[in-house]
Protein backbone atom coordinates (compact mmCIF):
# COMPACT_ATOMS: atom_id res chain seq x y z
CA UNK A 1 0.00 0.00 0.00
CA UNK A 2 2.83 2.43 0.88
CA UNK A 3 4.48 1.81 -2.50
CA UNK A 4 1.19 2.60 -4.28
CA UNK A 5 0.76 5.90 -2.42
CA UNK A 6 4.38 6.78 -3.13
CA UNK A 7 3.96 6.08 -6.89
CA UNK A 8 0.72 8.06 -6.95
CA UNK A 9 2.48 11.03 -5.28
CA UNK A 10 5.30 10.87 -7.84
CA UNK A 11 2.80 10.79 -10.70
CA UNK A 12 0.97 13.80 -9.24
CA UNK A 13 4.21 15.76 -8.84
CA UNK A 14 5.21 14.93 -12.43
CA UNK A 15 1.78 15.98 -13.71
CA UNK A 16 2.00 19.28 -11.84
CA UNK A 17 5.47 19.94 -13.26
CA UNK A 18 4.21 19.32 -16.82
CA UNK A 19 1.18 21.56 -16.21
CA UNK A 20 3.40 24.34 -14.82
CA UNK A 21 5.61 24.22 -17.92
CA UNK A 22 2.56 24.28 -20.20
CA UNK A 23 1.22 27.40 -18.47
CA UNK A 24 4.34 29.55 -18.81
CA UNK A 25 3.44 33.11 -19.61
CA UNK A 26 4.41 34.37 -23.06
CA UNK A 27 6.97 37.14 -23.40
CA UNK A 28 5.42 40.62 -23.47
CA UNK A 29 5.11 42.13 -26.94
CA UNK A 30 7.38 44.91 -28.12
CA UNK A 31 5.57 48.19 -27.55
CA UNK A 32 6.66 51.44 -29.17
CA UNK A 33 6.55 53.39 -25.92
CA UNK A 34 9.24 55.07 -23.87
CA UNK A 35 7.91 53.43 -20.72
CA UNK A 36 4.88 51.34 -19.81
CA UNK A 37 3.40 49.23 -17.03
CA UNK A 38 0.77 46.50 -17.22
CA UNK A 39 -0.40 45.41 -13.80
CA UNK A 40 -3.01 43.04 -12.41
CA UNK A 41 -4.33 45.34 -9.69
CA UNK A 42 -6.40 42.59 -8.07
CA UNK A 43 -3.32 40.39 -7.55
CA UNK A 44 -0.91 43.31 -7.14
CA UNK A 45 1.34 41.70 -9.74
CA UNK A 46 3.29 43.44 -12.50
CA UNK A 47 2.59 41.53 -15.72
CA UNK A 48 4.83 43.52 -18.05
CA UNK A 49 6.73 46.77 -18.05
CA UNK A 50 9.67 48.75 -19.28
CA UNK A 51 11.38 51.66 -17.50
CA UNK A 52 8.53 51.77 -14.99
CA UNK A 53 10.35 54.30 -12.79
CA UNK A 54 11.11 56.62 -15.73
CA UNK A 55 9.49 60.06 -15.46
CA UNK A 56 7.31 60.69 -18.53
CA UNK A 57 4.84 63.33 -19.60
CA UNK A 58 1.15 62.51 -19.06
CA UNK A 59 -0.32 60.44 -21.86
CA UNK A 60 -3.52 61.14 -23.72
CA UNK A 61 -5.38 58.89 -21.28
CA UNK A 62 -4.51 61.36 -18.52
CA UNK A 63 -6.03 64.18 -20.57
CA UNK A 64 -9.12 62.07 -21.27
CA UNK A 65 -9.58 61.32 -17.57
CA UNK A 66 -9.19 65.01 -16.76
CA UNK A 67 -11.90 65.76 -19.33
CA UNK A 68 -14.10 63.08 -17.77
CA UNK A 69 -13.71 64.71 -14.34
CA UNK A 70 -14.50 68.15 -15.77
CA UNK A 71 -17.68 66.92 -17.46
CA UNK A 72 -18.67 65.08 -14.28
CA UNK A 73 -18.22 68.30 -12.29
CA UNK A 74 -20.26 70.20 -14.92
CA UNK A 75 -23.05 67.64 -14.69
CA UNK A 76 -23.02 67.88 -10.88
CA UNK A 77 -23.07 71.70 -11.20
CA UNK A 78 -19.84 72.02 -9.20
CA UNK A 79 -18.39 74.20 -11.97
CA UNK A 80 -19.80 76.13 -14.93
CA UNK A 81 -18.73 76.47 -18.57
CA UNK A 82 -17.86 80.14 -18.16
CA UNK A 83 -15.76 79.58 -15.02
CA UNK A 84 -12.00 80.18 -15.33
CA UNK A 85 -9.16 78.94 -13.16
CA UNK A 86 -5.84 80.63 -12.42
CA UNK A 87 -2.65 78.99 -13.70
CA UNK A 88 0.52 79.68 -11.75
CA UNK A 89 3.67 80.68 -13.60
CA UNK A 90 5.39 77.61 -12.11
CA UNK A 91 2.72 75.30 -13.53
CA UNK A 92 2.88 77.10 -16.89
CA UNK A 93 6.67 76.62 -17.11
CA UNK A 94 6.43 72.85 -16.61
CA UNK A 95 7.46 70.85 -19.69
CA UNK A 96 4.84 69.13 -21.79
CA UNK A 97 1.54 70.24 -23.24
CA UNK A 98 0.32 73.65 -22.05
CA UNK A 99 -2.70 73.85 -24.33
CA UNK A 100 -2.09 77.58 -24.99
CA UNK A 101 -2.77 78.59 -21.38
CA UNK A 102 -1.64 82.03 -20.29
CA UNK A 103 -0.16 82.22 -16.77
CA UNK A 104 -1.96 84.12 -14.05
CA UNK A 105 -5.28 84.08 -15.91
CA UNK A 106 -7.53 85.04 -13.02
CA UNK A 107 -11.11 83.97 -12.58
Amino acid sequence: MFAFVRRLALVCVAALAVAAQAQQLPQPPEIAAKAYLLMDVNAGQVLAGRDIDERVEPASLTKLMTTYLVFDALRAKKITLDQTFPVSERAWKMPGSRMFIRPKLLA
